[in-house]
């Protein structure tokens, strides 16, 4: 499979020609649009009127305001082309440009109702304009071309449509790793892996028989923003990357519920209604082995994530507590040790080496002041009662 510059290459094999706006179907396997569970269209039914019905109606719910109001000014400057692929009886389907595609056919099609009346020229340069037409086999130049307008470009995508265009659209299908993904669109080896990671679990998560009707793109930070920045959540909940899903189901269950709400438990609201700090930090830190008594006594609902913070910070108190008088303690021992260091100098051998005497006694005097005035500190600063 040709990556890199190979691929690259492939952007050569564009050639200019005319279209008129009918023959130029909106891409339902667009990325904007690809929904869980939706499958791919094939290249037969995209001409379908059904089909292009719903495309359309879905671009609009991504806004398309912006290129509708440009155009009905200006008409369709064609400076940066669309590009599309042919399809078969001379039409072709958008490889990139569809909310301007689909922006030109909400304005020829009010126009045609006479909801709005365009300019002449602003007509005519909206049903038949020039485009790039792409002749190769090779469909991942149409995800490098994706992801280098996109992903990075004119209008950059959230984190569920990211993860859903890497994972689905081109490592599922094109079988490239997290490096080849991030060399083509720009984006960091490390993020490309955690949004694959992230929208499997979404997946995941949609698919649970309890709670899956619950998940909603507005979940997808809990996998992107909690669980895959947490290594210790990952681990709790098993993630083997092989099989792209967690392995203990047990655990991902009850973080959903406690995630989402338990009917029957805590009045059926969620016990960690917020990604962060409830999941990402509060619950990370109770999963550590010292914290255990307190995330059973959670896991029993004993505790709300509240009271199991508050817990968790009294007993790191206590323990910061114990650390400072473990080392007072050490310096009186100090102490001690200094005063029988003094007590026992070899003053017969320092009076032998007579170039050794002024250092002793220099630091000695040292010694002597150092002590004069952490005393009188420690006197001025004691408690009258004391």
């Amino acid at each position: 499979m040709p990556i890199g510059n190979e691929i690259n290459l492939e952007l050569l094999d564009l050639t200019e020609e005319e279209v008129e706006l009918e023959n130029v179907m909106v891409d339902p396997n667009n990325p904007r649009l690809l929904e869980m569970g939706f499958e791919e269209v094939p290249d037969k039914r995209i001409i379908e009127e059904r089909v292009q019905q719903e495309a359309l109606t879905n671009m609009k719910k991504e806004g398309l305001k912006d290129i509708i109001e440009k155009v009905k000014k200006f008409g369709f400057l064609s400076v940066d082309k669309v590009v599309v692929r042919p399809l078969s009886d001379g039409k072709y389907v958008v490889v990139e440009g569809n909310r301007r595609i689909s922006s030109l056919k909400v304005l020829q099609e009010d126009h045609s109702r006479g909801r709005i009346s365009l300019d002449e020229k602003v007509i005519e340069s909206l049903m038949k304009f020039k485009v790039l037409v792409y002749h190769g086999n090779n469909k991942d130049v149409v995800w490098l071309l994706q992801g280098m307008r996109h992903i990075k470009g004119i209008k950059e995508w959230g984190p569920l449509q990211q993860g859903r265009y890497f994972s689905d659209m081109m490592q599922d299908q094109r079988n490239l790793r997290p490096t080849d993904l991030a060399a083509m669109t720009g984006i960091g080896r490390t993020t490309v892996a955690q949004l694959i990671r992230s929208y499997n679990a979404w997946k995941q998560a949609k698919k649970d028989g309890d709670y899956g009707d619950k998940i909603t793109a507005d979940h997808f930070s809990l996998f992107n923003e909690a669980i895959f920045r947490k290594p210790i959540l990952k681990d709790w909940l098993e993630w083997d990357d092989s099989d792209k899903k967690f392995k203990n189901n047990e655990n991902i269950k009850k973080l959903l519920g406690w995630y989402l709400g338990e009917e029957g438990i805590n009045n059926d609201e969620p016990r960690l209604p917020r990604v962060n700090p409830d999941v990402r930090d509060i619950l990370s830190k109770l999963l550590l082995e010292e914290n255990k008594s307190v995330f059973e006594k959670f896991e029993n609902c004993d505790l709300s994530i509240d009271e199991a913070r508050y817990k968790m910070e009294e007993a790191r108190y206590q323990k910061e507590a114990q650390e400072i008088k473990i080392d007072i303690d050490s310096k009186l021992n100090e102490l001690d040790r200094i005063t029988s260091t003094i007590n026992t100098l070899p003053i017969p051998r320092i009076i032998e080496k007579e170039e050794k005497i002024d250092l002793f006694i220099d630091k000695l005097g040292n010694v002597e002041n150092a002590a004069k005035t952490q005393k009188r500190v420690i006197s001025t600063m004691r408690s009258p009662e004391e």
